[in-house]
């Protein structure tokens, strides 16, 4: 009997860490060097969402997550950690759109978010969101964005798109 009640405290210990943020969803992930950046971009499929998830105003649009590391190196001493997000309707139909996108400076030895700031955006079709914070080399930068479409008597879907590009300086 302890050897299962100890066996079920780890597993739930373990699933209580291994969860996925709430506004990640399937997506399709690019990763794009350019030598002194490097740019990791993700794109969610289209959904129709879930009207009033989380509280949502219209039909909630599932996100994703992106990170990059700032690495050590001869050469780097910060980096510049630019977020890009964007949530767009698949047909432009004049439905109201918002989006939250957070960058966040990330602790790579604990895990612990160190430091975010939170962006919004609102537009008819599709709206943007950007920011950037410099991070010191060990550092992580991640971008996280969620959107929400309006709940019109037509019919359509949306996407979002999370984009962090990490530019290392001397």
């Amino acid at each position: 009997m302890r050897k299962i009640t100890a066996l079920l405290l780890a597993l739930a210990a373990v699933g209580a860490t291994a969860q996925t943020a709430a506004a990640d969803t399937h997506a399709d992930f690019q990763v794009i060097p350019y030598g002194a950046s490097k740019i990791f971009k993700c794109i969610t499929d289209q959904q129709v969402g879930v009207l009033g998830q989380y509280d949502a105003w219209g039909y909630y649009i599932d996100g994703c997550t992106v990170e990059l590391y700032c690495p050590p190196s001869n050469t780097t001493t910060t980096c510049v950690a630019w977020e890009a997000s964007t949530i767009s309707t698949e047909s432009t139909r004049g439905q109201r759109v918002t989006q939250n996108a957070r960058l966040r400076v990330i602790n790579p030895m604990t895990g612990d978010v160190v430091w975010f700031r939170d962006q919004s955006c609102s537009g008819i079709n599709s709206c943007s969101n950007s920011d950037a914070v410099r991070i010191q080399t060990g550092q992580k930068a991640s971008v996280q964005c969620n959107g929400v479409r309006e709940n019109a008597m037509v019919n359509n879907r949306a996407y979002n798109t999370c984009e962090i590009r990490m530019d290392y300086e001397g």
